[in-house]
């Protein structure tokens, strides 16, 4: 009898420990698993309740320097420190650095998001998954490594980014990134965040851009080379400083909430190429004055990929010479009332004509800066539009 409640104490005890969650050992909280004795590193005592990783209140904060150890030793029993979990360390805006042990093996979403001081990451060879977001929003972070004997990650090229070694994807980049050429994908949520990245070179490598990858980022301005022919949705969602952004010309498909309240795009240019401008793609960047769409087949677009932009008739489009009906009766016209079908489609500048005073003074971009010469894409040449697929000069 006495040693059948024995066991029932024991399995009792076992189930608590099993499940225990926020369990305070030196100063950081971790949930433990008796069955597997590992231990994770969680985001305070009630983290089981906590509905978000940015709810300040819900988080443990701290500060300067933290050191993760590889094991913890509760009630008796040894754990090993596997997993940074969801939201672990997020909002705490002091922290300067944490040492990872050796014996971590996952990073959960958002374990580092918006710690705004952190000023470096070191990835143990150990590390097998980093999931999205786990450094969202890091802007002080000025040295990003990876041991060079972990088989998953690599930071390449000393790029101070953290990449997917076996489908080359940047997974983590800050403004000190420097994309190696050969990376095939900038990552979901890679530069989220990152207010005072302003702009990026991206390699001709590079095939797409996923999910998130550069929202809530500082990025003023962006040309996208050619190579890139897909892109995720949100992709730069509430960039509010964007500028400037020049599409691929190998684009089929704007996606959903691509360019969501960029307030200072002024000017879109949508490439020839592309057929789909999906649901809110372009929507609530309200200080857009021009769309510019360069083919002479309007794309199929969903009704509310211009929500917010459009209902006060303000915003001119310009289209193809020739091409203004079909314009006027697609879903562009539905929404737009000031169609002007200006734009001059050339396959190079050889069959532009110039007047013979002044003409170089008198050549602009679409964002009205005043160029000495032709420049690959749409110019104003003598108050006319002209489209330059390769670079010339008079």
């Amino acid at each position: 009898m006495r040693t059948n409640l024995l066991i029932v104490l024991f399995l009792l005890l076992t189930q608590v420990v099993s499940a225990a969650n926020g369990v305070l050992i030196n100063g950081i909280y971790y949930q433990l698993d008796s069955s597997k004795k590992e231990a994770e590193v969680t985001n305070g005592p009630n983290s089981e309740n906590v509905s978000g990783y940015f709810d300040d209140t819900s988080l443990t904060y701290y500060t300067n320097t933290v050191t993760v150890p590889q094991s913890v030793t509760y009630n008796g029993v040894t754990y090993k420190v596997t997993s940074i979990g969801r939201g672990a360390f997020a909002v705490n805006r002091r922290l300067k650095k944490v040492n990872l042990p050796e014996s971590l093996v996952s990073i959960q979403s958002g374990a580092f998001s918006w710690c705004d001081d952190l000023q470096s990451i070191y990835i143990p060879k150990s590390v097998e998954d980093i999931e999205y977001a786990a450094f969202e929003g890091c802007i002080g972070v000025n040295s990003v490594v990876v041991d060079k004997d972990n088989k998953i990650y690599d930071s390449r090229n000393d790029c101070n980014g953290i990449i997917e070694t076996e489908g080359n994807v940047l997974i983590f980049g800050n403004q000190n990134t420097k994309i190696p050429n050969s990376v095939t994908r900038i990552g979901e949520w890679a530069f989220a965040g990152q207010s005072l990245l302003t702009t990026v070179d991206i390699p001709n490598s590079v095939t797409s851009l996923g999910s998130h990858a550069f929202s809530e980022s500082g990025l003023k301005s962006m040309e996208m080379p050619n190579s890139i022919i897909g892109l995720g949705v949100n992709v730069f969602m509430n960039c509010r400083a964007m500028e400037t952004l020049v599409f691929s010309e190998s684009l089929e498909t704007i996606p959903a909430f691509l360019l969501n309240q960029c307030h200072a795009l002024k000017s879109i240019i949508i490439p020839a190429s592309v057929k789909v401008v999906e649901e809110y793609s372009l929507a609530y960047s309200n200080n857009v004055e021009s769309i510019t769409f360069l083919s002479t087949t309007p794309p199929a677009i969903f009704p509310a990929s211009f929500e917010g932009l459009g209902y006060n008739y303000t915003i001119t489009i310009h289209v193809p010479e020739g091409c203004r009906d079909e314009y006027e009766y697609s879903t562009v016209g539905q929404t737009f009332t000031n169609i002007v079908d200006d734009v001059k489609i050339s396959t190079g500048i050889s069959n532009v004509t110039f007047s013979n005073t002044d003409t170089e003074s008198r050549i602009f971009r679409l964002n009205g800066t005043r160029v000495s010469s032709l420049q690959k894409g749409i110019n104003i040449v003598n108050g006319k539009k002209v489209m330059v697929k390769n670079h010339g000069s008079k």
